[in-house]
């Protein structure tokens, strides 16, 4: 295999073994790669990494944009799938599909998930497919299965329980 070396000790070498291209820097220093724009592509062009000065660093997907940082934080296009996630503050979803959710899923466990469309707020159990709770626009309720609370109950209004009323 030949090597292109450059460096005192020939620390910086470019190679070629007979399958794969290597760049190697096996000195003690960094090996940096400068630029205003800096864009790392597969033979034909389409990008893996673009990275901008004083800006934001772009990761591709089979040329489809899925990460880019910004300003205020990160924007990621696409399904995540993570062992957790830690929020300080507030999740956020905007422009969410009428057949999206938010799924609690354990292994071997119930599963659960909160669901929304222009009328509802929805709280599913999963594994058996029923409504838990339902909210509507104007804050009307309905529960499905028993309710217990554990301390004070205080209403205002009524409460309607198998056709009679009472207050």
């Amino acid at each position: 295999t030949s090597k292109a070396l450059f460096g005192a000790g020939n620390d910086l070498q470019i190679y070629h073994d007979g399958n794969n291209s290597f760049i190697k820097d096996a000195g003690t220093g960094v090996l940096g790669i400068q630029g205003n724009i800096v864009a790392i592509e597969n033979t034909s062009g389409v990008n893996y990494f673009v990275g901008v000065d004083g800006a934001q660093v772009e990761l591709y997907h089979n040329g489809f944009k899925k990460f880019e940082t910004t300003g205020t934080g990160v924007t990621v296009s696409g399904q995540t799938i993570s062992d957790a996630i830690v929020a300080n503050g507030i999740i956020t979803c905007n422009n969410v599909a009428s057949d999206k959710k938010i799924a609690f899923r354990r292994t071997g466990a119930n599963n659960f998930s909160i669901e929304h469309d222009s009328a509802f707020l929805y709280f599913y159990n999963e594994t058996t497919s029923n409504v838990i709770f339902k909210m509507a626009n104007n804050n009307d309720a309905t529960f499905t299965g028993n309710v217990k609370i554990d301390g004070n109950l205080t209403v205002d209004g009524q409460i309607i329980h198998g056709g009679s009323s009472g207050t």
